[in-house]
Order: structure tokens, then C-alpha cells, then sequence
């Protein structure tokens, strides 16, 4: 979802939205902010399934203390968020779920702890490129072989050139190109752990300049004095 700019918050409350599209959608989890409330206040399903707006339109009115960073700490989901934020958290490996503040309506108590999802830290395996050589201007594929489940999100990075945006694994493979307007060498990594993973996999990629070929045509004037 980030590659093509979008945000996604998914608020759990209810076995509602359990099933094939919905609780049980794990490809679709480690691509979104995923939190699982405990409205231990709500008597009835539908009162469990309806909790998730008290949680995303009253929190506007309570400061967010602490935030949620996306590294195991607990904190407050809140949807007065920011947009870097939440990118933030939808790029790291964690999942978040209610451990305190779920007997009240109010937003104000609530706590939410993070844990890692299950898999992570997924692990790319393998980082390649082709051409490995190329001339200034030409495309490089780039290719990640990623032990996870589809859905998880690739993090590429180089020093030389620009990549096309994060690619999300598709049949254990992800891909982007890469392009330079200048010759040198271009180091690539990759990592499947969210912005603060360690980079996992890597490989150089060497840009040179367009050979230039000069043709000699025959000249033949007629007529000439």
C-alpha cells in the first residue's frame, strides 16, 4: 500500500469481522497498522464491533502520550497521528493489542502493546541484478528472494542512481529498477524488517558511460570541375 502513497489504520473489536476477508486476511496485516482492541466495556457483538470509532474520533480530543514508534514499547494508538507516523508504524514488524483501559468508553485510558508479528523478522535471502552492468541511462532489475508471506514490504536503498519505489512481496520476489545518470558503482541493499531493520542482502550494480561509434560514409560528388 505505501509504494502507491496509502495509509491504512485496521482497528480489531469484534469476531464481527472475522473470516476469510477479514481477521483471518494475514496477507493483508504486515501492509497496514494492525491493533486489536479489548472493549471489555461492550456487552453485546454489535456494541464490540461499533468500539473502534470512540477509539479513532474521540482520541482527537487527548494528547498522544506516549507514541507508538514501532519498536515493542506500549503506547497510545491514537488517530490524531500524523501521516509520517503512521507510515512509520505500517513499516514495522510489530502489531499492536489493547493491555489496559478496555472497561471504558473513553479513549483517554487506553494502552496498547506492541508485539512482534509472527515470522518477523522476515529475512531477504538473496539480492540480485541484471544487467550488472549498464550504461548510464539503462535499467537495472533488481530482484529480492524473501523468506515471508506475500504482502510484507521490501525496503531497498542504494548510493548511487534512484530506485523505483518499495516493492511488496509477490510469490517470495520482489522487484524494482534501478536507474543512474552518472557512472560509478551503485551499492543496493535490501531489508524486509521496517525502517529500523538491519540491511540484510546486498549487491553492486557498475554504470559506465554509452560507447560512441563514429561511421565513415564514402562521398562521391558529381559533376565536380
Amino acid at each position: 500500500m505505501l509504494p502507491t502513497g496509502t495509509l491504512f489504520e485496521w482497528y480489531w473489536s469484534s469476531e464481527w469481522t472475522t473470516g476469510a476477508n477479514g481477521d483471518d486476511n494475514d496477507v493483508l496485516k504486515p501492509m497496514v497498522m494492525y491493533a486489536a482492541m479489548n472493549p471489555t466495556y461492550a456487552i453485546t457483538g454489535k456494541d464490540r464491533h461499533k468500539a473502534p470509532r470512540y477509539l479513532y474520533f474521540w482520541a482527537y480530543a487527548f494528547p498522544q502520550s506516549p507514541p507508538c514508534a514501532g519498536v515493542g514499547d506500549d503506547c497510545r494508538l491514537l488517530g490524531q497521528m500524523s501521516d509520517t507516523q503512521l507510515a512509520a508504524l505500517m513499516r514495522s514488524d510489530y502489531r499492536w493489542a489493547q493491555s489496559a483501559g478496555g472497561s471504558t468508553f473513553s479513549p483517554s485510558d487506553d494502552v496498547y502493546t506492541a508485539t512482534l508479528q509472527a515470522g518477523a523478522p522476515y529475512t531477504v535471502t538473496l539480492l540480485t541484478a541484471s544487467p550488472v552492468s549498464q550504461t548510464v541511462g539503462g535499467v537495472v532489475a533488481v530482484t529480492a528472494s524473501i523468506s515471508a508471506p506475500q504482502g510484507v514490504l521490501v525496503s531497498f536503498d542504494t548510493d548511487l542512481g534512484r530506485i523505483s519505489p518499495r516493492a511488496v512481496v509477490s510469490g517470495e520476489l520482489a522487484l524494482v529498477q534501478l536507474t543512474s545518470d552518472v557512472t560509478g558503482t551503485a551499492h543496493i541493499s535490501a531489508t524486509a524488517r521496517g525502517t529500523g531493520g538491519a540491511v540484510q542482502s546486498s549487491t553492486s550494480v557498475t554504470f559506465t558511460e554509452a560507447s560512441v561509434y563514429s561511421l565513415y560514409l564514402p562521398l562521391t560528388l558529381r559533376n565536380a570541375q
